[in-house]
This record gives structure tokens, C-alpha cells and sequence, in this order.
């Protein structure tokens, strides 16, 4: 006797795949956060990396959640003689933005150091300014790891989730052998991006001949308003972030490394939450006609209860486990102090964070944009009035201020979805009268 029919069965094999292929990454790129906090505590040489490379990763998150939500939809819809020639288009396209992003990065990071644009010391200027280029020009390679990635989530082939570890992988070597330079974080970065994309190379081709045939045709440029439409949401759903990265910069020395290590305890929960969510139900609501109704309402509720528990269980471990952790090296007992009493505040964030995510990606499944800036939008207006309001800013305030926003998020996809339920029964009770 089967117990799961048969979307369900699938369902589960895809959610088995994608959670262990995301968990090995996650293991690895955690392990680079161990190495740092070994060899570098919270001195200018980690922070200066953090600056860079969590600006880098912002924006990459953005592409990143941009091409699932928009190329896995699209993939899906192509018939399967038409998907290698529009995969080549979306290769080609993104090989282009991957360019122009990496000039416009070069360009920011310019103004902002020379014109002091970027509100931080000047040890920190000192060090970030000397590694900025490198991170800029990996960037269109990480965009093209993130087309082939998607391609291959679309055809259900999740290995490029374990790829993602690669750059972790390279500086993680990197710290072992030589540590305390400048360059060698960002070089062992780019690196890792590079073995990354070829890895991804043995399961899809480059197309080569068509990006050398086609490079100088803006014909091929294949993104249609959809793209765009996702990115100016992904963009306003990542500036709670942005804000949060320039705001602990200002801070006393140390605040970003800090920062960076108690968020990093928090994102192996939110990255794991979001790849494993993202990457298993766009598909599944993409092939499936899923209707919000009180089971999906129930769902959501299930979800935020098992958050909630979970996020209590942190809560209560949280000075153990960073001290297991970090607790060794260059990271001393002050800065166990500040990462264990930050990750507090973090951990408020999960079943929050939880909702926020299944309701977007159903959405996106569904193609309700509207929706979706909804969301957006009350997420960051409250965080930013919150953040008005302060006379002084604490590091606390900044994951404070998070909350209040997914708080406010939640409260918005509750009333959301209560309307759409009552609309779509509304809608079978008039089908039902009609048949």
C-alpha cells in the first residue's frame, strides 16, 4: 500500500535531494567561517574581506534568487526541441549582464572609496580597497554559475547546489596555508568560482561557439519584462540587508566581523530554509495547479509552529553553541560574548523568515507579481522607520529591526491569504453551480 500518491512521492525525493545536496554545501561554507574565526578573530584582515565579499554576495543573492524565480518558470515552459536553443539565449544574455554588473560594481566600489561614499575607517579602507577589483571581475562567472545551476534544478539535477561550496572549498585551503594577506581571501574566492563553473561545465556545456558566434548580436539578448520585473523585486527585498551591511560598518572595530560571524550561525538555518524551499517548490508549483485554501492557510501555520519551537531551542543553546564553534584561536572571550548575544536576536528571526519564504515562492510560481511587491514593501518600510526613530545605533538594533519588518511581512501574507482562500472557494462554489 502507498502512502503518498504520486506528485507527493515525487515531492519528497526532490525535497530528499535538494536538502542533502544543500547541506553539504552549507557544511563546507560554514567550515570557511571556522577557519576565519581561527586565524583571524575579528581583526582588519577578516573584516576587510567581510566588507567586500558580503557586498559581492548581497548582490549575487540578488541574480541568484532573480534566475531561479525567473528561469526555472521559463525552462519549464519550453518544449523540448525549442530548450536547448533558448537555454544558449539565456546563457548568452546572462554572460552580457554578468559583464555590465561587474563594470557598474568596479565603478561603486571606486566612488566609494575615493569620495568616502563608504562610511568605514580608514584601517578598513586600507584593506578593502586593495581587493575590491578581483571580487568584481569573478562576478560574471558567479552569474554563470547561477544559469547553469538553475538549468539544472529545472531538469532536476541538484548537484550544482553542492558546487556552491567550491569558492568556500579554495579559501578555506587558502587560510591553511597562508593567512593574514590581503589578496589571498579574494583570489582563493575567484578561484573556487572558477572550478565551480567548470564542475557545472561536465553536466551542461558552455556553449561556446554560440556565445563566440552571437557575443556582438544584441539580437540574442533574449530577457523578456518578466526578468526585470523579478529583479526590481529581489532587489527591494534585498535592501534590508544592504542597509544592515553599511550600518554595522560605521560601528566600532570588530562590529562587522561580529556581525558577519552571528549572522553566518543564522543564515546556515535561512540559506538551508530558502535553497531547500526555493529550489523544491517553484518546481512543484510550477507543474502542479495549487490553489491557496484553509489546508494551504494550515500549512503555513504547521511551518511557523515548527519555526517557532526550533527558534526557541537557538535561542536558549545560543552562548554553547558559538562557543563550540568559534571559541578557539584569535576569537576570545569578548568576542564570544557579542556573536552568542547578537545570534539571540537572529535566531527571532526563523519562523518569521519561514513564512515570508514559502508564500514568495508560491507566488513566483504563480507569477503574481503584484503580490510579491507586497510583500516586498512591507518588509522594508517598517525596518527603516524603525531604524529612523534611533537616536544611536547599537548592533542589536539592526536584527531588532529585521524582525520588525518580517513581523510586519507576516502580518501582510496572513491577510493575503485569507483573501485569496475566500476568493478561490467563492470560485468553486460557482463551478459547482454552473456544472
Amino acid at each position: 500500500m502507498n502512502l503518498l500518491n504520486t506528485a507527493q512521492e515525487k515531492f519528497f525525493k526532490l525535497g530528499l535531494a535538494v536538502s542533502l545536496f544543500v547541506l553539504l554545501g552549507k557544511l563546507v561554507s560554514f567550515a570557511r567561517e571556522l577557519c576565519l574565526s581561527y586565524f583571524y578573530g575579528s581583526n582588519v584582515f577578516v573584516e576587510g574581506f567581510f566588507f567586500n565579499f558580503n557586498i559581492i554576495n548581497l548582490i549575487a543573492g540578488i541574480y541568484l534568487n532573480t534566475i531561479i524565480f525567473y528561469l526555472i518558470p521559463q525552462i519549464k515552459t519550453q518544449h523540448s526541441f525549442s530548450s536547448i536553443d533558448y537555454e544558449n539565449k539565456q546563457i548568452l544574455s546572462f554572460t552580457y549582464l554578468g559583464i555590465i554588473s561587474s563594470i557598474i560594481l568596479v565603478f561603486i566600489f571606486y566612488l566609494g572609496f575615493n569620495f568616502e561614499l563608504f562610511k568605514i575607517s580608514e584601517n578598513l579602507v586600507n584593506n578593502t580597497e586593495k581587493t575590491y577589483l578581483i571580487f568584481c571581475i569573478s562576478f560574471p562567472f558567479l552569474v554563470l554559475t547561477f544559469v547553469f545551476t538553475s538549468i539544472l534544478t529545472s531538469k532536476n539535477i541538484h548537484v550544482g547546489l553542492f558546487y556552491e561550496s567550491f569558492p568556500s572549498f579554495l579559501i578555506i585551503i587558502g587560510i591553511i596555508f597562508i593567512s593574514q594577506n590581503d589578496y589571498l581571501l579574494a583570489v582563493s574566492f575567484f578561484i573556487g568560482v572558477l572550478f565551480q563553473l567548470v564542475a557545472l561545465n561536465f553536466h551542461r556545456n558552455l556553449p561556446v561557439n554560440y556565445i563566440k558566434k552571437n557575443m556582438l548580436s544584441m539580437k540574442e539578448f533574449s530577457l523578456n519584462k518578466f526578468f526585470f520585473i523579478v529583479l526590481v523585486a529581489q532587489i527591494i527585498f534585498a535592501l534590508p540587508n544592504f542597509i544592515d551591511h553599511f550600518i554595522v560598518s560605521t560601528l566600532e572595530q570588530g562590529s562587522l566581523a561580529h556581525f558577519t560571524y552571528a549572522n553566518k550561525i543564522y543564515s546556515i538555518v535561512y540559506s538551508i530554509i530558502f535553497l531547500i524551499v526555493s529550489r523544491t517548490l517553484i518546481t512543484f508549483f510550477v507543474e502542479n495547479q495549487n490553489v491557496i485554501n484553509a489546508k494551504f492557510i494550515l500549512y503555513l501555520f504547521a511551518a511557523f509552529l515548527s519555526g517557532t519551537i526550533f527558534c526557541t531551542l537557538l535561542y536558549l543553546s545560543s552562548n554553547l553553541i558559538t562557543k563550540l564553534l568559534f571559541y578557539r584561536g584569535e576569537f576570545n572571550s569578548f568576542d564570544l560574548q557579542k556573536v552568542s548575544e547578537l545570534f539571540q536576536y537572529f535566531t527571532f528571526l526563523i519562523p518569521f523568515y519561514l513564512i515570508i519564504v514559502i508564500s514568495i515562492t508560491f507566488f513566483y510560481g504563480k507569477k503574481k507579481i503584484k503580490i510579491i511587491f507586497i510583500i516586498c514593501f512591507s518588509l522594508l518600510f517598517p525596518k527603516i522607520i524603525y531604524i529612523l526613530c534611533l537616536e544611536k545605533i547599537t548592533i542589536i538594533d539592526i536584527p531588532l529591526s529585521t524582525l520588525c519588518g518580517f513581523i510586519s511581512s507576516s502580518v501582510c501574507i496572513l491577510i493575503i491569504m485569507i483573501k485569496e482562500s475566500e476568493n478561490n472557494l467563492n470560485t468553486t462554489k460557482i463551478k459547482k453551480k454552473r456544472n
